[in-house]
């Protein structure tokens, strides 16, 4: 019998509960023999906001959020080769709920995780609202683990 999920979309947004989570995605993913498909997307209703934030350009803070989304990218890709766990990276620019269903689509994956939201002081993170948990659990076609 094959493992019912063998592809596993998991969105990293940088925040903690995003770190926090990777060692549950991993052992989830190692249970079941998955790929885990692993993107950050740069959020483009974000970038004016920490461009103001930061006191820099759209153009520098949009940089600045692709080498970060990088980052955690690579960091996460690590932790899964140690644990040779099949992975592939990507990074986006868009609205986060839209693409993560479009990749959910391309891919063909079995499951969406996603970290929960959370405020973080003086920056942007964990930009997924409950609006749009409702969003992805709506038009998703894959169950959505929320951790």
């Amino acid at each position: 019998m094959a493992d019912l999920f063998q592809k596993i979309l998991y969105y990293i947004d940088g925040s903690d509960n995003s770190f926090n989570s990777t060692d549950l995605v991993l052992d989830f993913a190692n249970i079941h023999k998955a790929t885990i498909i692993a993107i950050n997307i740069i959020d483009i209703q974000t970038i004016s906001y920490y461009a103001q934030f930061k006191n820099i350009t759209n153009g520098e803070a949009e940089i600045e959020l692709e080498e970060n989304g990088w980052k955690y990218l690579y960091y996460f890709e690590e932790l899964a080769l140690d644990r040779n766990i099949k992975t592939f990276i990507q990074l986006d620019k868009g609205k986060p709920v839209d693409r993560i269903l479009f990749f959910a689509e391309k891919y063909e994956v079995d499951l969406i995780v996603i970290p929960k939201s959370e405020k973080m002081e003086g920056g942007v993170k964990g930009i997924i609202s409950k609006k749009h948990y409702d969003t992805l659990i709506d038009y998703s076609k894959v169950p959505v683990l929320f951790v």
